[in-house]
């Protein structure tokens, strides 16, 4: 069964409120498990899966010399653009990447029922959002190929109502909200993450999750990030 985005609704069916359900996640080693984020009551569907062999060291050099980070719009059918390939040998590791870039898009696209997305990818050497949040928008596609991956929270382990308060920071604001820090997960390198952010319309939460702290480390992480274009 597939669910409307609040983009997507039309005036009927915006009358209708959805049945609020709490959050919950699904994990599985196949590209099938992201099929199930239409389900109302998951808001995390999470492919576990691991880089091919031999790719991690050439795309962490990759990442950390001559990777550039670009952000763009991208329509159905569009090649990937070949600058977030820029300084990458050709070889095995460009071809899948590539491969990967491309299948992931369309992916997102018929999951998302849009025709056009922001593509964002290459390097990140800075915590971009510290503080647990959830995403204003519908859908979002996570993955991270090189470095800690995307943190997140599972139902029982945060105060949902503590992000309806003012932030103050995000230390103080991630301590209001947590109850178990223990329970904090994090994606590996080559896990997909398919998250519902509050937008998506069906009742379900969106997903609680941050960036990994990154500056004091000096790790560079190589992230994909496809999101649904704002409505005009």
């Amino acid at each position: 069964m597939r669910h409307p985005t609040i983009q997507g609704m039309g005036r009927a069916e915006r009358s209708e409120q959805p049945r609020h359900v709490a959050g919950e996640a699904a994990s599985g080693e196949s590209s099938e498990v992201l099929e199930q984020i239409v389900q109302q009551g998951l808001n995390l569907c999470n492919w576990e899966r691991a880089l091919p062999e031999g790719t991690e060291a050439e795309l962490t050099h990759w990442t950390r010399t001559l990777a550039a980070r670009i952000d763009v719009q991208l329509k159905r059918g569009d090649a990937v653009p070949l600058e977030a390939l820029t300084g990458l040998p050709e070889g095995p590791t460009r071809d899948w990447l590539a491969s990967d870039l491309t299948v992931l898009s369309a992916l997102y696209m018929r999951l998302a029922q849009v025709d056009q997305i922001r593509f964002a990818f290459g390097p990140v050497n800075r915590t971009q959002c510290p503080k647990f949040h959830v995403d204003h928008i519908a859908l979002r596609l996570l993955c991270t190929y090189v470095g800690p991956g995307t943190e997140w929270l599972p139902e029982r382990a945060l105060r949902r109502a503590a992000l309806a308060k003012p932030s103050t920071s995000p230390l103080a604001d991630n301590a209001a909200l947590l109850i178990d820090a223990a329970a904090v997960q994090r994606a590996q390198p080559g896990n997909v993450l398919m998250m519902k952010g509050e937008r998506y319309g069906d009742g379900t939460p969106g997903l609680v999750h941050r960036s990994p702290e990154i500056e004091a480390s000096g790790v560079t992480r190589l992230v994909l990030t496809l999101s649904v274009m704002p409505s005009p």
